[in-house]
């Protein structure tokens, strides 16, 4: 797996002229469906690809721009070490690549220990021993959480008015977010924070709010809960638990 780091975290999240393309591939395991993985990522850069030629570049300045992800298929280095996902961030003459593990939201480390012979386990089976054991810590905290946005809803320090929790989340002010994994909030918005479009359906130069608003939570020290939409503490797609 790699580490994303904060500065990598601030790279990604500067303005930048012309299209940024993102490519998310969950991937397996060393094993017999590890072959799926390769010819996944070829179909999903043709479709981007496709995509970027549809309406953003030229069809041979689309293929360019997708190239040294296409020559990721024949990079065993990071095949060979792969993880639960790859993700890659693409800009003009720039790509940024992640092998991702299982995500985690809570940085913290759990003392109990995994019983048994472990040397005989699997990669999938520690993980299996291992989320046993952390989920409850966990599941605890977003349930504190929670308990905490309903008792403190009629006051100053919780919202879900989308406007008001971004901008909180790009000042700062945001200690805990929720959001709502199946949901997208597109529009547009300042580099303070203030929402100035919306839209139900993605336009050119939107971006999802809700990765926004997680984004900006995370780089000012704040918490992030991803959730189902059985799980949020309230009726939108973001609720947020205020410092001040």
């Amino acid at each position: 797996m790699d580490i994303v780091r904060l500065p990598d975290l601030l790279s990604l999240m500067q303005p930048t002229q012309g299209p940024c393309v993102t490519i998310l591939l969950p991937t397996h395991l060393p094993g017999p469906e590890e072959q799926q993985d390769v010819i996944r990522l070829r179909n999903i850069v043709d479709r981007a690809e496709n995509l970027l030629a549809e309406g953003w570049l030229r069809p041979c300045t689309a293929r360019d721009w997708l190239e040294p992800v296409r020559n990721t298929v024949i990079d065993y280095g990071l095949w060979k070490k792969r993880s639960l996902g790859l993700v890659f961030f693409v800009q003009e003459k720039s790509l940024q690549r992640f092998r991702l593990p299982i995500p985690l939201d809570y940085p913290n480390v759990i003392e109990e220990q995994i019983h048994g012979n472990t040397g005989h386990f699997s990669k999938d089976q520690l993980h299996h021993k291992a989320w046993e054991s952390v989920e409850p810590f966990f599941q605890r905290k977003k349930s504190i959480a929670v308990d905490q946005f309903r008792n403190l809803s009629a006051s100053d320090l919780a919202t879900e008015d989308p406007q008001t929790a971004i901008q909180a989340a790009f000042n700062g002010r945001v200690d805990t977010l929720f959001v709502d994994l199946s949901e997208h909030l597109w529009g547009t918005c300042s580099p303070y924070g203030q929402v100035t479009s919306t839209h139900a359906d993605p336009q050119p130069g939107d971006e999802d709010l809700l990765d926004s608003a997680a984004a900006q939570t995370l780089l000012h020290g704040g918490k992030v809960h991803a959730v189902e939409p059985a799980y949020m503490p309230g009726r939108q797609p973001l609720a947020t638990l205020l410092r001040y």
